[in-house]
């Protein structure tokens, strides 16, 4: 998202909905608005979604699992760039700011990873 967050071209949105009978932990009814509301959506609404699509029980409490431990992995800070990614993204800062040193010190890192 920070890569297109300047790009005016490009916008961030979700589709509205109502959230009712129930918690963030529970089953929720869902109704989709059919309008687009500005920004991100603050919660992931996929398994409701798979839901509606008449996914079977247990493919469902699978994906609620995984959704999980996969929230609670960013949460705790564990899901951090890799080692590639992070090279990447210096290189990139480096190029923007002209630091040519740097960027060729990261470029042959890179190379010595691949």
């Amino acid at each position: 998202l920070d890569d297109w967050k300047e790009t005016t071209a490009v916008r961030l949105g979700h589709m509205e909905c109502l959230v009712e009978d129930g918690d963030e932990n529970s089953n929720s009814n869902i109704t989709f608005l059919y309008t687009l509301g500005e920004g991100v959506c603050p919660k992931s609404f996929g398994i409701n979604v798979a839901r509606l699509a008449g996914l079977p029980e247990e493919v469902l409490n699978i994906a609620e699992q995984k959704s999980r431990a996969f929230e609670e992995e960013l949460s705790s800070g564990a899901a951090a760039l890799s080692e590639e990614e992070m090279l990447i993204k210096e290189l990139t800062s480096a190029v923007e700011a002209g630091d040519v040193a740097k960027a060729e010190c990261l470029w042959g890192k890179m190379r010595q990873n691949n």
